[in-house]
């Protein structure tokens, strides 16, 4: 009964004493003191909250606090990307595709690009789709690129307008049906 409490009680008040920590740790870093940052947000990072492993990920890319490492900034952002990170996913599409700390990998790039967009991310959108419709670390679809330059209108406007009214050119009725029914699930589970 008391190892329950205690439990019970720990896990209630962890997450404000996480909270707390992270919240100095980033007030650090916007001050520019990106080694009391490192600091404060290592152990939150080490204990898996994703918003510290991301920006443990960016001080290694950008050599902030820390010696450049992009193995370890690719480390970092894997497990922050990997917990949902939308940032850290963007960040990691970066890496893929431009061979930062990993071997170049474009499927790798639109893997993490999809997550991003699938979170609501505008500019991973717009990659998805030309991804998509020029076969950029996947093999050419012209129904989903069509679906997510629909998505990216939200946001785009006239840009994602264009580039699906040229790959609506290269559509028939039935892909085109299936495009707009991708695009509206795509919003469906966004908006959820």
């Amino acid at each position: 009964m008391i190892r329950t409490l205690t439990l019970a009680l720990l896990l209630c008040f962890w997450p404000m004493a996480a909270f707390a920590d992270f919240e100095k740790g980033f007030t650090r870093f916007e001050q520019g003191d990106y080694e009391g940052a490192y600091g404060e947000m290592k152990p939150d990072a080490a204990r898996g909250d994703a918003r510290a492993q991301y920006v443990i990920g960016v001080l290694y890319l950008n050599g902030l606090g820390v010696e450049p490492d992009d193995e370890q900034a690719h480390y970092w952002l894997r497990l922050a990307g990997e917990g949902g990170h939308t940032e850290a996913q963007v960040e990691l599409a970066r890496l893929y595709r431009d061979g930062l700390g990993v071997a170049q990998d474009l499927a790798q790039m639109v893997t993490w690009y999809e997550r991003a967009a699938a979170r609501g991310h505008v500019g991973a959108q717009l990659f998805v789709a030309d991804a998509h419709a020029y076969g950029q670390g996947v093999e050419v679809n012209l129904v989903s690129a069509y679906a997510w330059y629909e998505v990216a209108r939200r946001y785009w406007g006239d840009l994602a307008k264009h580039a699906q009214a040229y790959v609506a050119d290269k559509l028939d009725e039935g892909q085109l049906a299936e495009a707009r029914k991708q695009a509206m699930e795509i919003v469906a589970a966004m908006d959820r």
